[in-house]
Formats: C-alpha cells, sequence, structure tokens
C-alpha cells in the first residue's frame, strides 16, 4: 500500500488546499493509494483525516513527523509512506513519482536544483519523503527526546530566518547520523514557483540551464514537470492568476 501523508492546520492555507491536491494525484495518477490528512477541520477530502492537536509541544508543520513512526496513521510493515506538502500543484501524471523505487533504510526526496549556494545546508525538499513504514523510525524517536528544543534548534543555529523552520534540516540531519540512504528524484519533474515575477523569471532560466532545455513555465508548465511547489513563506497558490494555475487548480 502506497499512503500519501499530508498535514493541515487553520493559518495560512485554506482547507481547499488538502481537496485539491487530493483530487489532482487522483486525476494524474493510475496507481492505487490512500490519501491521509492529518487535519484540524474535516472540511476536506481525504480517505483518512486525523486529528490535529493544537494543545501540543509539537508545532505547526512538524506534526509531519508523526508519519515517520510506524505505530501512526495505521502503517504496516510493507507501506511506502510518501509526505507531501499540500502547497504543491499535480500538473501531468505522477506514476513514475509515486512508484519511484524505495529500499530498505532509504529516504527518497526532491532534488533542489534551485539552490545555488555549493554548500546548501539541506540537500533534501521537505515537500516529498518517501520511505518504507519502520525504515526511517529514528527520525521521530529522535525528535521525540525533545520537540521543543529540535523545533528551534536550526533557528537559534541561524541556519533558518523563521522560528519554527528547519524540519527537513533534522530529517536529513538523522538520516546522515543513522546512515541512511539519501535519493533524490530527477529535478526536471520538480518545478519550484512564486508569486514574484522577477523570481520566477530567473527560476525559469535556472531550470532551463540545469536540464538544457525550454524554460521551466512559459504559458504552460514544461512537459517534463509532474508538481510544481510553491514553497515560500511569501507565495501562495491561490493569490497567482496565471492561466496554467487556474486550469490545475480550483479554488
Amino acid at each position: 500500500m502506497i499512503k500519501i501523508c499530508t498535514v493541515y492546520f487553520e493559518g495560512l492555507y485554506k482547507p481547499a488546499y488538502v481537496t485539491n491536491l487530493y483530487r489532482s494525484l487522483k486525476k494524474h495518477s493510475s496507481v492505487p493509494f490512500q490519501f491521509i490528512c492529518l487535519s484540524d477541520t474535516h472540511q476536506i477530502e481525504a480517505d483518512m483525516v486525523l486529528p490535529y492537536n493544537h494543545h501540543t509541544y509539537i508545532k505547526l508543520h512538524w506534526h509531519k513527523l508523526k508519519y515517520f513512526c510506524e505505530l501512526f496513521a495505521d502503517q504496516s510493515p510493507n507501506d511506502e509512506i510518501i509526505v507531501m506538502d499540500i502547497d504543491q500543484i499535480v500538473i501531468s501524471n505522477i506514476d513514475d513519482m509515486l512508484l519511484y523505487p524505495v529500499g530498505q533504510k532509504e529516504l527518497v526526496s526532491y532534488q533542489k536544483w534551485w539552490d545555488m549556494n555549493p554548500n546548501p545546508p539541506v540537500s533534501i525538499n521537505g515537500g516529498w519523503y518517501k520511505f518504507r513504514s519502520g525504515q526511517l523510525n529514528c527520525v521521530w524517536n529522535k525528535f521525540i527526546e525533545d520537540p521543543e528544543y529540535w523545533q528551534l534548534y536550526f533557528y537559534n543555529q541561524n541556519v533558518v530566518n523563521y522560528k519554527y523552520y528547519g524540519e527537513q534540516n533534522f530529517v536529513e540531519m538523522v538520516c546522515k547520523r543513522n546512515k541512511i540512504k539519501i535519493t533524490h528524484m530527477p529535478g526536471q519533474w520538480i518545478g519550484k514557483y512564486t508569486n514574484d515575477a522577477t523570481t520566477n523569471r530567473k527560476l525559469n532560466m535556472m531550470y532551463a540551464d540545469k536540464f538544457d532545455q525550454d524554460y521551466m513555465v512559459l504559458d504552460t508548465p514544461n512537459d517534463d514537470l509532474k508538481i510544481i511547489h510553491f514553497a515560500n513563506t511569501t507565495s501562495n497558490i491561490h493569490d497567482c492568476d496565471e492561466e496554467w494555475v487556474k486550469e490545475n487548480w480550483m479554488e
């Protein structure tokens, strides 16, 4: 069983983000999966809705780490777990991503082609984690030892600029310490987009240069793209008025 796992809480996004992601995954895949959302509302579409607890020491998106525990979300030993952020648009067939092979003690994530830092502080992207149930318990076990410490650790170390950011840094750190194999899917499958036209022009040129092909989005998304991620604290899908967004994401 493939379980696609997400988290929603009231704030920056609306419940439509969960529903639209679920519908777009169904539309653009032929692979059976179970869609699970840890949520503080039932005004969403999902195969399973789990309660998001605001009255806890676990903050915001750090709740995603619960899925690394094999006892959470009715996991079975052979399940393949995919943890996704909801600020993404699925724009073409995603079977290759859902079925991307993952072995024992392995984490599969996005290739962050847009990071120009020659020594980036983190190589994975928290928008997509794939692993086998029970194989990465070390992530949850380390986190739950002292959640309050780890949730601010990378902010206090000046690695990230916002409080309670650094979840993907934590996941990669624990994986490396436990000799977990880290694999990146082909970068040309993943787009990064913002609500700023200047930034998007730079991303388009970076994509074209990196993969030796056309722009990432030129009126319509590049044919190689499967997902476009609005991964930025100041960017969101519902404020983007480009036609390709309207065609692929309905509020």
